[in-house]
């Protein structure tokens, strides 16, 4: 509570996930960092799996995954959620999206 408490303001939709998500970090569990003890039914390691965030503004869905920490959004005003309309999914887990920033480089304008 106290990183939103202390944290800047925030004014968008947009700013408001993305300082959710800068704090939710700080309690993100790494797998493994908690297991069972050993040998017990409940030995297997744990993790986050997921973080969800909604936009109740804008009727927005963010989330992001263990294995694809890159923000996704679903606007759910382009889906038809009316009663009788088709059940939709979408796999949660995938791989890691790189964005190539190659491209945005520029050059120092400072002397060597």
């Amino acid at each position: 509570m106290y990183l939103a408490k202390s944290s800047f303001p925030v004014e968008t939709g947009e700013e408001t996930v993305n300082l959710a998500d800068h704090i939710m970090n700080n309690v993100d569990i790494p797998n493994g960092a908690v297991q069972g003890k050993k040998g017990a039914k409940d030995d297997l390691p744990d993790k986050t799996q997921w973080t969800v965030y909604k936009d109740l503004t804008n009727n927005k869905l963010y989330f992001k995954s263990y294995q694809n920490t890159t923000l996704q959004v679903i606007d759910l005003n382009k889906i038809n959620i009316s009663k009788g309309a088709h059940q939709l999914s979408i796999p949660v887990a995938s791989k890691q999206i790189f964005v190539d920033a190659t491209g945005t480089l520029n050059e120092s304008s400072g002397t060597k």
